[in-house]
């Protein structure tokens, strides 16, 4: 039963529904109706409730909101708490000290809380701490969370309802490790996100310190493994300051900076850097990729290459390339790297297998993918598994190369066998076959970019552009189609191509061989004199022999830049034809993402014995637990500096792999203590995290300063 009379001896309270009364007269004529009253005075509230007792009505105290404010927080001045009231009706609800605080944060997190504390100190640095009604009532919850609060996070309290924004800044900087004033037992990273007024201060003081100290500001805050939050915002003030500062850019530079910038300061910042010509292609089929990386591509796609300079590269890669390619297709070495070999054995995975066949993308491209892929993974639910390059079914023409791949099987076979799963161009019909995918299944989506794309292009730039705007969209169309598979199926995505293609405009000048029928940068016909290794090289094209290359035709492919004039011996220009044996066209992309794979940090420990003060050496042992490999990009702390000819070091997946590392000189006895090591670690496609090294080192010295090397003479 709702009361009759509801009684506010201290005045000021509001009740919805219920009218005031203020006087015994105006009591009296109202007692007898129906309505609710809000009795207010001390002495008429005395009065209304030895009535209500009388006559058997309910009656129910009451209190003004700034009185109940005041009763938590009791030395808040009354004006204060008035204006907390406009400003956050709410807290006329809440119950203690806590529900006052979650109030004016908008947060349910309990106090006590990491993220708590976290959400504390960016409402200082906000636009909501400027009144000063503001500022007092938080002063004054500050000292009651403090109260309620154990050692570790009342500091955070405490402080701020002593100093208020300035202390709250001095906090939150520690806590991100900008100053060097570590919060050792708060939680790293920083719990929530930063805000843009919150960030705008740190940036502003990173902009004033690499003003002054240059890089050596990043630089240290790794050294100190400052937030990831306020190492993203370093790196962009120093990708900024290296824009200014060209001279101190090279690449090595840019390598350290990269995990921190932005995609397009990042390209800026390449662009910029001269690039030099690539070594000649290495003969180890296992070297390629990283020639092709490292080396080849960079030049090659770089405004200011000498392509001339490049036609002995393109020569010797063929020549290396062929033979490999033939001795592949005929089951010997590297059949692995076949690219319908590699689609084949899709069907024997414990997992559902997506191929996304992306018509002619090169490796360039698979990068702009793969960022877009990272960019629109909020959840991270996407590990890139493997990376590699494959060889493409000759020559790389879409109706050669693509039945081989759909089929698993060489493109002679190809029109013989059926496809090894289903294939669409409709996005629509995959995701219903994906559905209704067990383990085991694979299903190919036929996109038609980027080549559609290249092929109607204007210029070079303007299909750069667009490429990648219609790689962004099939990144997050990719996502969409992983994220509506059940939770528990096993699932992988395979980023792949049917060929690729060259990395500039050519122009149609080759004349193809006598009777044959050119098509882009390959051309079909009979080969009479064919030799017994199944292909001849010529000035600026391959011949290939049917049998030898697995083809239903003889074929001949450039290996130059130029294109075939076309059947009509027309000529012009194509932008980044296809159909050769250019590098990029041949070797293609092959990766391989599992959805919702566990990742765990590696553990890793150094141990040795050495002579104090002579060379020596210690071994570092990583136990990876994860099913991507992990490597070892370089070593940090006092003791990774005294490291000599370090290189990357990987650790396959779910190993255990040991390095022996060289110290010049051993470190005594009493240095060992202070000595510190971090290894800068990366899994594939992933950002780099620092792991601290548990050291068991131990140093053998001749004699100590508390030896007695005399007493045995006494």
């Amino acid at each position: 039963m709702k009361p009759r009379f509801y009684l506010d001896a201290a005045g000021g309270a509001e009740v919805s529904g219920a009218h005031p009364v203020r006087s015994e007269a105006e009591f009296l004529r109202l007692a007898l109706e129906e309505r609710p009253l809000l009795v207010q005075g001390d002495a008429l509230c005395r009065w209304a409730r030895r009535y209500g007792a009388g006559r058997g009505l309910s009656t129910q105290d009451v209190v003004a909101p700034t009185t109940r404010l005041q009763g938590l927080l009791p030395n808040l001045p009354l004006p204060d708490a008035r204006a907390a009231l406009a400003r956050w009706p709410d807290l006329a609800q809440a119950a203690s000290a806590e529900e006052l605080a979650q109030v004016v944060l908008n947060t349910a997190t309990p106090v006590g809380e990491p993220r708590h504390a976290a959400q504390w100190l960016l409402w200082w640095a906000g636009a909501e701490a400027e009144p000063p009604a503001a500022q007092a009532l938080m002063r004054h919850l500050g000292t009651a969370l403090a109260a309620e609060l154990s050692e570790r996070w009342r500091q955070v309290y405490e402080a701020t309802a002593a100093g208020g924004r300035a202390a709250a800044d001095a906090l939150l900087r520690g806590w991100l490790r900008l100053d060097g004033s570590e919060a050792s037992d708060w939680p790293r990273p920083f719990p929530v996100p930063l805000t843009e007024v919150a960030s705008e201060p740190l940036r502003a003081a990173l902009l004033r310190a690499t003003a002054e100290r240059g890089l050596a500001v990043y630089r240290d805050l790794r050294e100190r493994q400052a937030d990831p939050q306020l190492l993203a915002l370093a790196g962009s003030v120093a990708g900024e300051w290296l824009r200014h500062h060209p001279g101190e850019l090279n690449r090595e530079v840019l390598r350290e900076v990269q995990d921190h910038l932005s995609k397009g300061l990042y390209e800026a910042l390449l662009a910029g850097l001269p690039r030099p010509l690539p070594p000649l292609p290495p003969p180890d089929v296992s070297a390629w990729a990283e020639w092709m990386t490292a080396d080849y591509l960079p030049y090659r796609s770089w405004d200011g290459a000498d392509h001339g300079a490049l036609r002995p590269h393109l020569r010797q890669f063929v020549e290396h390339f062929l033979p490999v390619y033939a001795a592949a297709l005929n089951g010997g070495a590297h059949a692995e790297r076949l690219i319908w070999q590699r689609s084949a054995a899709l069907t024997s995975q414990p997992s559902v297998t997506l191929v996304a066949v992306c018509d002619g993308l090169h490796l360039h491209d698979l990068a702009i993918l793969q960022r877009e892929l990272a960019g629109h993974d909020s959840g991270g639910r996407l590990t890139l598994a493997r990376q590699d390059v494959v060889f493409g079914a000759l020559p790389t023409i879409t109706s050669r190369a693509k039945p081989a791949l759909f089929c698993g099987v060489s493109p002679a076979q190809a029109g013989t066998q059926p496809p090894l799963g289903f294939s669409s161009t409709r996005e629509g019909e995959v995701a219903k076959a994906l559905q209704q995918a067990t383990p085991g299944t694979v299903v190919f989506w036929n996109i038609p970019e980027p080549d559609a794309t290249y092929h109607k292009a204007e210029s070079l730039d303007r299909a750069r552009d667009e490429v990648a705007a219609r790689l962004a969209v099939t990144a997050k169309r990719l996502l969409g189609l992983l994220s509506a598979l059940p939770a528990g199926l096993p699932v992988q995505l395979v980023v792949t191509t049917d060929h690729g293609r060259l990395l500039r405009t050519s122009a149609r000048l080759a004349t193809p061989p006598a009777g044959f029928t050119p098509e882009g940068r390959a051309a079909y016909g009979i080969w009479a004199d064919i030799p017994a290794e199944g292909f001849r090289l010529e000035e600026n094209l391959a011949r290939l022999g049917r049998s030898r290359f697995g083809l239903t035709e003889d074929a001949a492919a450039l290996f130059s830049d130029d294109t075939f004039v076309d059947s009509a011996g027309r000529g012009g220009h194509v932008i980044c034809p296809h159909g050769g044996l250019s590098p990029e066209e041949v070797l293609l992309p092959w990766a391989v993402y599992v959805r919702d794979l566990a990742f765990r940090p590696p553990t890793l420990s150094a141990e040795g014995i050495g002579q104090a003060e002579e060379a020596g050496t210690f071994t570092l042992t990583l136990t990876n637990p994860n099913s991507v490999p992990l490597t070892v990009e370089r070593l940090g702390g006092s003791l990774g500096t005294q490291v000599a000819d370090w290189t990357a070091w990987t650790v396959p997946p779910q190993s255990q792999g040991r390095v022996t590392l060289a110290l010049a000189s051993w470190p005594t006895s009493a240095a060992l203590a202070g000595l510190t090591l971090r290894a800068t670690v990366r899994a594939p496609q992933g950002a780099a995290q620092d792991v601290a090294v548990t050291l068991n080192l131990k140093s053998e010295e001749l004699y100590t300063s508390t030896s007695d090397i005399l007493g045995d003479l006494l």
